[in-house]
């Protein structure tokens, strides 16, 4: 089963609000994905909405909101996003969020870099949302390794991105990871 991109700006900001009114703490998500090409009007919806946190009571508050809000995992998940390695991915009707602790795919990590790089796109209760650069986001895509990840980074490409910015960011990641899996994860697209 194939999921369409049902989810588009004034969505995602409703998904978004319903998160920050569960949430008791303060916690900083940042969009990895479909979901900040949406808002920033590249893309017209997106499927979910891809998250990475840094702090692990961030993650553990995440899933304990979404849960208690009737998110249960998904029973029909293609091998593509077992890979992916996300912390957990909840849905609830159409409404999906697709979550990371500090690493994608066990191969490219939120580094300081990328953080710093990030935009603060709004905040909402206890929820601050920002954004990682689209030149973080083409990364994120290129070790996803999904049909529809290839096409969106066709899309930041024609938007324009900072190739030496990916490059020191690729040496960044080397760096953090201590091995070359995250070379290797993107010379599958092409």
């Amino acid at each position: 089963m194939t999921r369409e991109s049902t989810l588009e700006y004034t969505a995602i900001r409703e998904q978004f609000h319903e998160l920050a009114s569960l949430i008791n703490e303060p916690i900083t998500v940042y969009l990895i994905g479909g979901g900040a090409l949406t808002l920033q009007e590249l893309k017209n919806a997106t499927k979910d909405i891809g998250l990475i946190v840094r702090e692990e009571y961030e993650l553990k508050q995440l899933w304990a909101a979404l849960t208690a809000a009737g998110y249960g995992p998904p029973e029909d998940l293609k091998q593509e996003y077992d890979e992916l390695d996300a912390a957990f991915i909840l849905e609830n009707g159409k409404r999906r969020f697709d979550v990371f602790h500090r690493q994608v795919a066990g191969v490219l990590m939120l580094s300081d870099d990328m953080e710093a790089r990030s935009q603060h796109l709004f905040e909402d209760g206890p929820l601050t949302v920002r954004m990682v650069s689209l030149d973080d986001i083409f990364l994120f895509k290129s070790v996803a390794n999904r049909d529809d990840d290839v096409d969106d980074m066709v899309v930041l490409a024609q938007a324009g991105i900072d190739e030496e910015l990916i490059v020191q960011e690729v040496h960044t990641q080397l760096s953090l990871i201590g091995r070359d899996e995250f070379i290797g994860a993107m010379k599958r697209l092409w």
